[in-house]
Formats: C-alpha cells, structure tokens, sequence
C-alpha cells in the first residue's frame, strides 16, 4: 500500500513495468515531480532522488522516511483528530495550515505529522485554491503498519530531495546508470501550492525531458492512457515516436484503465 495516495498522481502497474524491466532495479532513479512515487519506492534501487517544485511534498517524503513517523502520525489521528471523528479540530488545523503565514506550521516532524492527518481527513482528495487547501471531509485513517515498513526498508537506501523544477535537475549526478521518472497527472489542475498542471508546464516538461532522450539518457514518462474507453491525452502528439518506446498495461481488477508507459534508451 502506498503512504502517500493522490488520486490522480499514482500507479497502479508500476511492479509489472519493473517486473518487464528488471535493469531499473540497480539504477539510480531521478523522479521529476514527484508525488506518490510508487515506481521509485517499489524498485531496489539504492539511490532515489527526489525532485519537485511542489511546496511540502518533499517534506512530506522526508517525514516518512523517518522510521518513527507512524508512531507520530498514530499520536496526531487518534488524540487530536479522534481517529477522523474530530470533524472541528481538522477545521482548526487546516485553518491554522492555510495562514499566509504557513512557512513557520511546519517546523518539526510532530508539524508533518498534523499535515499528513489533516490529508488524511480528506482521504488526499484535495487541491489547491490559490494558497489554500482544499478537501471535503471524508477521512481515510493511517495505516501504520504500511507507514512503518515503509520507513524501515528505506532506510538503506540514499534518499536526496532537491527543490527544483524540469529544467534545473542536478544534471550532474545524471550518467548512464540513472534513470530520469517522470508521472503525468490525469488530469489539469492547483495540485499544490504554487504548482499548477496545465497544458503549457505539460509541452514543457516533455519536451525537457524528449531533450533529455535524445541527448542518450534513460528516461520513462508513465501515464494514464485511457479510462473506460475515453483517451486523457493524445499522446502519440505529445511525445515524440522515434524517441520513446510505448509499453501498455491493462488493468488488471476491471480491465477498464490502462495504464502506459514510455521509454528511452533501454
């Protein structure tokens, strides 16, 4: 189970892509706006590093890659929010969270751990309204057993964060045993704070990362390709045919979504 869920921003057959291509286990992997990054935390590889412009959500990453995060986040659900039934103190937290002055709510893990319960309390079905957050109350309650396994087998592993956007990666700790990740969101919108997904940051950020294909490296663009039917990008537009190689998934549960992914240099 995955401790950080955005619908919208997730994976469903990021393990059978790795299962396909077993040479990214023993890679480096750079993820580009990183949310869930199922597709990071599922490979073996022993050097992940974090990138997105995303306000919070690479201390979201770092705070549970702490191993007594579950026993922080287990403290905040079940005192303060009354595992999910303290509907008033969720709106007092995310009132306190939505302050122009938010740059001083996160300080410490204790902090994060409020962060995660209230998203948590919207089950991570939220979005951004300028500054502020946005959910409905329909709360979903920590798994902690995930939370904690999830610390523990990553802390082998060098874990980095860098706060930059597509054309300003660390390039320099790029070399043909690393991969370049990237995730497209399903569909336009205020995912985060300053960060928004439209159609002008999606031309950009494929082309980026189609410079970096030709330019040799490994990259894979992964994507929602269709859901019942109906196409949620045009992709064979958007990204380029003699650069990238198209592997598809089907679901697997209902067969109704599939899920694709492109490759480059493998």
């Amino acid at each position: 189970m995955s401790v950080l869920f955005f619908p919208g921003r997730t994976t469903f057959a990021h393990e059978r892509f790795l299962s396909d291509f077993p040479e990214i286990h023993s890679m480096s992997v750079i993820g580009v706006d990183v949310t869930s990054a199922d597709l990071m935390y599922s490979s073996h590889s022993k050097r992940l590093i974090f990138c997105s412009g995303e306000k919070y959500m690479l201390e979201l990453h770092r705070f549970l890659s702490v191993v007594p995060s579950y026993r922080y986040v287990r403290e905040k659900w079940e005192n303060e929010f009354s595992s999910g039934q303290n509907w008033q103190y969720r709106c007092r937290a995310l009132a306190s969270f939505n302050s122009r002055k938010r740059s001083k709510i996160l300080r410490n893990w204790m902090d994060m751990s409020t962060y995660y319960c209230i998203l948590c309390m919207s089950s991570f079905n939220v979005h951004y309204k300028r500054w502020k957050l946005v959910g409905e109350h329909i709360p979903c309650t920590p798994d902690y057993e995930s939370i904690h396994s999830h610390a523990i087998k990553n802390s082998s592993r060098v874990l980095q964060y860098k706060r930059c956007e597509i054309n300003t990666l660390p390039t320099t700790r790029i070399d043909n045993n690393t991969l370049i990740y990237f995730h497209i969101p399903n569909q336009y919108g205020y995912y985060g704070h300053t960060y928004q997904w439209n159609k002008s940051r999606l031309l950009h950020t494929l082309n980026e990362l189609s410079t970096f294909a030709q330019e040799g490296y490994r990259v894979c663009i992964s994507g929602l390709y269709d859901r019942r039917g109906l196409r949620m990008y045009k992709y064979e537009d958007l990204i380029p045919s003699d650069l990238f190689y198209p592997v598809f998934y089907p679901e697997l549960k209902a067969n109704r979504s599939t899920e694709v992914y492109y490759i480059a240099n493998f």
